[in-house]
């Protein structure tokens, strides 16, 4: 939490309380003092020995900086949300070792480079939202492993290359969002699989090809 303090110009973040800055003087417990935008897990009330971070909720909060890659450490995390605000750089591929993250917001940013294979690691991801920044190169296929998935929103990015075949396996998926990118090629036959999709935006790119008719079964 002090890697990400420290690189993001903590002093000069927009606290929303006048209350729970994060203090780094003496032996600080982030869920003991009550650290604002982190929650812990439910075992810190019986004892704060098996206090561990689960949330880091910190959207709007003027984060100048990059996303250290030792955030990747912090193995309980089940929700990451540092939309809103003004990181630079890559997306740490460190991130992929959060095993049991659900929630990865890093929208409305000014992240650069690409898309690190490895989040197709996160076994219990929900929502994948990293739209609005500067992403470029291919979307893995890799995310297509990410079978409990219902959100992944790519959309206003440089990314190019073909939609993976592989994001017709995303049987949760709900929400697919890949507009305003620079991909090409044609869409995928595949994408009519997905069984639990509600929404799918994909204008404003350089696809060819014809409309594929799976997409016709598409019921929902």
């Amino acid at each position: 939490l002090q890697a990400l303090y420290d690189a993001t110009q903590g002093d000069n973040w927009d606290w929303q309380s006048p209350t729970g800055h994060w203090e780094f003087v003496g032996d600080p417990d982030p869920c003991v003092d009550g650290w604002e935008g982190i929650t812990c897990n439910s075992e810190c009330v019986v004892s704060s020995s098996s206090c561990t971070v689960t949330w880091l909720t910190l959207p709007e909060y003027n984060l100048i900086g990059t996303i250290p890659s030792s955030l990747g450490e912090l193995s309980s995390l089940e929700y990451l949300e540092l939309n809103s605000n003004e990181l630079t750089d890559t997306i740490p591929s460190s991130l992929g070792e959060l095993s049991s993250l659900k929630n990865l917001l890093l929208y409305s940013n000014e992240l650069t480079g690409t898309i690190p294979s490895s989040l197709g690691e996160f076994s219990s991801l929900q929502r994948l939202d990293l739209y609005s920044n500067e992403l470029t190169g291919t979307i893995p296929s890799s995310l297509g492993e990410l079978s409990r998935l219902e959100s992944l929103e790519l959309y206003s990015n440089e990314l190019t290359g073909t939609i993976p075949s592989s994001l017709g396996e995303l049987s949760s998926l709900e929400y697919l969002y890949l507009e305003f990118n620079k991909l090409t090629g044609t869409i995928p036959s595949s994408l009519g699989e997905l069984s639990s999709l509600k929404a799918l935006d994909l204008y404003s790119s350089e696809l060819t090809g014809t409309i594929p008719s799976s997409l016709g079964e598409l019921s929902r």
